[in-house]
């Protein structure tokens, strides 16, 4: 009886959680209004969009050296966060042309857009493009593919956002493990170089996975040769 009674529990409960969000909440429970982006009155060189894990040691390293910046993030938290902390920012969402034209995007000289996701990411490139064409961007790269649709855009200052982080480990650890650590941080320059000239070729074959992976492994041996001659 109880074991009948426990089964029958489990195979109610996702059925009563489902009703119960689709007809108790919304009937029972206010909708908050969303909070208005902030009227943005700024005009500093640089703006930067995006102010997550990414963005926030870019800004932390231009705060330090007291470089003015405009910061426009879309999440209310991080903003209210940054305010505790003492530091200026704005609440509003950087692929609206209205709120870039705020924060002085018609005489900025960059635009940092350092936020997570792709396709904002690009939609924010495209629109820039078309309405502030001198300022210079510079962007994360969430991926490879994802640097690739930024330099199709015609953003070329970009940076993959584990790319450094991740060679410095490989760099920690082979030092760790005895290897000299003038020749590690050599090897790792070079191989950060050949990694970027090998990113840029591969744009022209993207598309065509057979091109593609045969430009992979010829450049897996060049950087074989490159790195075994660096002794």
């Amino acid at each position: 009886f109880f074991t009948l009674v426990v089964a029958l529990s489990m195979s109610f409960a996702p059925l009563l959680m489902a009703l119960y969000q689709r007809l108790i909440v919304p009937r029972f429970v206010s909708t908050i209004p969303p909070k208005a982006y902030d009227d943005i009155q700024s005009e500093h060189d640089i703006i930067l969009a995006g102010y997550g894990r990414f963005g926030q040691t870019i800004g932390a390293f231009l705060n330090a050296q007291k470089i003015p910046h405009t910061i426009l993030e879309k999440d209310p938290e991080r903003i209210e966060l940054l305010r505790k902390f003492g530091y200026q920012g704005y609440f509003g969402d950087a692929s609206r042309l209205d709120l870039l034209k705020g924060a002085g995007a018609e005489k900025a000289k960059v635009l940092i857009i350092a936020i997570a996701d792709i396709e904002s990411s690009l939609e924010i490139v495209r629109m820039v493009r078309e309405s502030f064409p001198d300022i210079t961007i510079f962007a994360r790269a969430r991926n490879r593919r994802h640097a690739w649709e930024l330099d199709k855009a015609g953003v070329h200052n970009f940076r993959r956002e584990v790319f450094d982080a991740s060679l410095a480990m490989a760099e920690d650890i082979m030092i760790h493990l005895g290897y000299k650590e003038e020749l590690v941080r050599r090897r790792a320059r070079m191989y950060a170089r050949h990694d970027k000239k090998t990113l840029k070729e591969s744009f022209r074959v993207f598309e065509q996975e057979p091109e593609l992976i045969s430009l992979a492994m010829q450049a897996r041996q060049e950087l074989e040769l490159l790195l075994e001659e660096s002794d």
